[in-house]
């Protein structure tokens, strides 16, 4: 419910293996929590995303949309939290990809683009 949000991927790996099926698990967070007394570290506490999150994957070099923002690319979410499955069948090879967010929530639209990166090789 908070606006001020920090989203991150916590399981990306440099590199994929072309034609590899990846399930990235997605991370959101308040960007400030409340401060409390506790033992636990506030920014440790993952919350799930709206239900209109989507993801978009552009190619690093030459600044094309791969996968837009779009019904089909919308975050998933299950008991464990969000995530996307990522099939990488038929992407191009030795090419860099840099994945960003969209969060629709309470009528307002945030864009969250981070320098998120991974790259498609082959082995």
């Amino acid at each position: 419910t908070s606006e001020d949000i920090k989203i991150s991927v916590s399981n990306l790996k440099n590199e994929y293996k072309a034609g590899s099926i990846t399930k990235l698990k997605i991370l959101g967070r308040e960007l400030y929590p409340l401060k409390t007394f506790t033992n636990v570290f506030a920014y440790n506490d993952v919350k799930y995303l709206p239900q209109t999150s989507y993801y978009q994957i552009r190619d690093f070099s030459s600044n094309d949309v791969i996968v837009p923002f779009s019904e089909y690319s919308k975050i998933s979410c299950d008991s464990n939290g969000n995530y996307i499955n990522l099939n990488l069948s038929n992407w191009e090879v030795d090419r860099k990809y840099k994945i960003e967010f969209k969060v629709e929530q309470n009528g307002s639209i945030q864009y969250f683009d981070d320098n998120i990166t991974f790259d498609v090789v082959q082995y």
